[in-house]
């Protein structure tokens, strides 16, 4: 960070430094002891509701283009805002008091590494995209690349608060039952398909008038990239219900690191030459294609465990 601190340009400080506080509160954000005491409607309203609300105070306050570091702030203040309604939360609802013991911190590190390595690597290959494509196609496809992304990634929370909600109810019921998630995964498994093919097929068809919307004045370019990345949403929720509610719950999280690590190097080969050969089409086709990748390999590490 502090190397970080004398790169960053002066008029840009600001933006960096109200970024850093963005993922300090986030990182901190305790929904792993709404998930462990089953009350994840905390969750949603701690977390959701500030980060919305703020959210859109930015289709308020910001009216230039020298308001861009307000952007950040609205940001920062809904992540200071869900951190401090969770902690309220848990010293009122919960008596919670943080107790630190090195040896409980040791054995989560154990436990918890598999995950911890697929987070970071799923973060890498992630970011990697606007890095490449910023360094091939400079800061103009990188922006509408970014804006496409973003509203992707918007999506996909809703996805992510609602798999939450469900995911210690698997692990439970893995505990009680090893073959609870196949029984459930092929009870459902239509209703899930349908439900995620619909909804890549909305964000398709409603790709133009997201990007008129919010593109403005890149909205052709935001627009072509969302209709790219549209199956990736589809693909990427199966990834979430395979993967999280189905290989980790049931306790094969070194699986899907692995998973995760190979899609990273694949993103990074393809994200590459894609984005050498078809600027932010191509990185947009780089990030559809690694979500596929990721579900191949989770069907088939699912299928060879007896996850499915």
């Amino acid at each position: 960070v502090v190397f970080l601190i004398h790169s960053v340009p002066e008029e840009y400080k600001s933006v960096f430094f109200l970024t850093f506080g963005i993922a300090v509160f986030q990182s901190m954000f305790p929904s792993w002891h709404f998930q462990a005491a089953e009350k994840m409607h905390f969750i949603t309203g701690c977390n959701s509701i500030p980060k919305l609300i703020f959210t859109g105070m930015i289709f308020i306050v910001v009216n230039t283009p020298n308001d861009v570091w307000k952007v950040q702030a609205c940001l920062f203040a809904g992540a200071f805002v869900s951190f401090a309604t969770a902690i309220v939360v848990l010293r009122t609802k919960f008596n919670f008091k943080l107790e630190i013991s090195f040896k409980d911190i040791n054995k989560q590190l154990k436990d918890g590494y598999s995950i911890f390595v697929a987070r970071i690597a799923s973060g890498l290959y992630k970011n990697f995209n606007v890095l490449i494509l910023g360094f091939f196609a400079g800061t103009a496809a990188v922006g509408a690349y970014s804006i496409a992304e973003r509203i992707l990634r918007s999506a996909q929370m809703v996805q992510n608060v609602i798999g939450d909600t469900l995911y210690p109810s698997f692990a439970k019921g893995f505990t009680g039952d090893p073959g609870f998630f196949k029984k459930s995964s092929q009870k459902y498994k239509w209703h899930i398909i349908v439900t995620y093919t619909a909804a890549s097929l909305i964000l398709f068809y409603l790709s133009d008038f997201i990007g008129h919307v919010i593109g403005r004045t890149s909205s052709v370019e935001v627009a072509s990239c969302l209709k790219i990345m549209a199956p990736a949403f589809l693909f990427g929720g199966l990834n979430y219900v395979c993967a999280i509610l189905g290989m980790t719950s049931c306790g094969y999280s070194k699986q899907f690191s692995l998973c995760v690590i190979a899609t990273g190097i694949f993103n990074v080969v393809c994200s590459t030459v894609l984005s050498y050969l078809y600027s932010y089409h191509g990185t947009s086709l780089a990030l559809t294609l690694s979500e596929l990748f990721l579900l191949c390999l989770v069907l088939l590490f699912s299928k060879r465990i007896g996850v499915l």
